[in-house]
């Protein structure tokens, strides 16, 4: 039974980090690209930024979700 604890633990506390390192990173990255390319540049690759948001915001909310509802708390 320690040892279900301890995967359980070790799954919740992936599953946030792996949600806050993918929100930070993406937001970062949007932000850099809003400042060095021009606006024409970022017209050009509008569709690509917004699946890559999409797919990176998406993948952290599935975490988060998984965390929440499928992992019970181990005290």
């Amino acid at each position: 039974m320690e040892i279900k604890k301890k995967a359980t633990k070790a799954l919740r506390m992936g599953l946030m980090v792996y949600a806050i390192i993918m929100s930070a990173a993406i937001t970062i990255l949007l932000a850099v690209m809003m400042f060095v390319f021009s606006q024409d540049e970022i017209n050009s690759v509008k569709s690509a930024l917004v699946g890559a948001g999409g797919f990176f915001y998406g993948t952290s909310l599935i975490s988060l979700f998984v965390r929440a509802k499928f992992t019970r708390k181990v005290e």
